[in-house]
């Protein structure tokens, strides 16, 4: 009980927030600002069941996640019929066509394995709710989003930061349940994975990843960025996740190529320098290394090897492709991935759908929606990269956010699953959405289509 009203202080404190970032951002687009900023400030506590809505004269129970579709489907109809284009509009994005092919291709899909009896009628809603909520969210921003309505969604992700950051700290240090909603998983000598607010630690750790992105990018202050990032940074190292660590690492190295090449090259060569001749002089002078080596961080995290396993899984899933190939298996519960995960040992849990997965977003399309939908993904995220490349080179900054996003998005998905009906999903749509408003303002996009 003591854990619940924890969790529903942080809800309220959630939503005054929205109300606060909504007031002081002074936008025209207030609802959908309120809205979107309390599903980000909210994190993965408002999605816990303790919030779902009942339906008494229904008989059942609605979700946050369904209350915000229903808001935002409402408030998008709503400016459609009653609002006017901002100007520049009506362009579109390079990207976008392939977005739309991939959301309507996913819905079919969906339909198809729903009539043939894979998925549930719950199961199908649920996939498509979150599917169409990150169309709604794009359109929502790219088409009636303003400056202030950027920067109020952008406030809300390094709010949320600052405090997934300190829970994180707290739960590894002091209380492992400390607001806590996902399991305890471990790290090392008895010490538990950070989650923050967010339901696991690899969420945790990349939604991290992104909010030091924006520091990065928006954060002029000197101060605040000496506080911001090495606060982020112990946030994302609390997770022990090695790919977000790995992640982590890239944007940084691409957000000085991009920013600083001259610079960035001496100081990695002097870098390179400096830690080989650490390493030669510590190995020969110290036994530092073996002490390390031994170390149950090293042995539990660093070391630990989970590759054998997923390997295993993709060449599961390749040998498959004659069975998968146009529709996929469409869910968890086919018999094609039981016997798969049984195949590769597994083990019952895995190959029930109970726990685990398919640890990548590519091959996990591929496996339960067919080879036509995960290639129209790839193209997507292929014209997305490019788009925003040049954007960033031709018209500032500002640009080189959802740059990084999107590398840091194909990447993270190499290991893990991550794919657009989950909770980066909604990220996706809002970052590209934003960007998407911002470049439209200022007619961007049709000096792109033109060369």
């Amino acid at each position: 009980m003591k854990g619940d009203t924890l969790l529903y202080i942080y809800a309220v404190l959630a939503a005054l927030g929205s109300g606060l970032l909504t007031l002081r951002s002074r936008t025209q687009v207030r609802f959908g600002t309120f809205v979107i900023t309390f599903w980000i400030l909210g994190g993965s506590i408002i999605h816990e069941d303790i919030f779902n809505l009942p339906l008494t004269q229904l008989g059942g129970k609605m979700q946050i996640q369904q209350l915000i579709f229903l808001l935002l489907a409402s408030y998008l109809l709503f400016l459609i019929f009653t609002q006017k284009h901002v100007p520049g509009k009506l362009f579109k994005p390079p990207y976008e066509k392939y977005l739309y092919v991939f959301v309507c291709l996913f819905l079919i899909v969906l339909c198809y394995h729903w009539y043939n009896g894979i998925l549930t009628i719950k199961q199908f809603r649920g996939r498509a709710e979150s599917m169409v909520i990150v169309l709604i969210v794009y359109l929502i921003l790219k088409k009636y989003a303003d400056m202030e309505m950027v920067k109020a969604l952008g406030g809300a992700l390094i709010v949320v930061a600052i405090i997934t950051s300190l829970v994180a700290i707290a739960q590894f240090f002091i209380n492992p349940n400390f607001l806590r909603i996902g399991a305890l998983r471990g790290a090392f000598a008895g010490r538990y994975r950070s989650n923050g607010v967010f339901s696991t630690e690899y969420i945790n750790s990349y939604f991290l990843t992104i909010a030091t992105m924006g520091v990065l990018v928006w954060v002029r202050s000197k101060i605040k960025r000496k506080i911001l990032i090495p606060l982020f940074l112990i946030g994302i190292f609390l997770s022990f996740h090695r790919m977000s660590w790995i992640v982590t690492i890239i944007t940084f190295i691409i957000y000085y190529v991009m920013l600083k090449k001259q610079k960035v090259w001496k100081f990695a060569i002097f870098a390179g320098v400096l830690f080989f001749s650490l390493y030669v002089a510590i190995n020969d002078l110290f036994p530092i290394m073996n002490e390390v080596e031994n170390s149950s961080l090293y042995k539990s995290r660093i070391s630990a090897d989970t590759m054998t396993d997923r390997f295993g899984q993709y060449r599961m899933v390749l040998e498959r492709i004659d069975k998968i190939f146009l529709w996929g298996v469409g869910s968890t519960k086919s018999s094609i991935y039981y016997h798969g995960m049984m195949s590769i040992g597994m083990g019952k849990e895995w190959a029930l759908g109970e726990s685990g997965g398919i640890h990548n977003g590519y091959l996990e399309i591929l496996f339960f929606y067919g080879l036509p939908l995960v290639l129209i993904f790839c193209v997507m995220l292929i014209s997305i990269l490019k788009v925003f490349r040049r954007l960033f080179y031709e018209s500032g900054l500002f640009f080189l956010f959802p740059l990084l996003f999107a590398v840091m998005y194909c990447l993270m998905n190499l290991t893990n699953a991550f794919s657009l009906i989950g909770y980066f999903g909604f990220i996706f749509g809002m970052i590209f959405g934003g960007s998407a408003a911002i470049a439209c303002r200022n007619n961007l996009f049709p000096d792109l289509s033109t060369n």
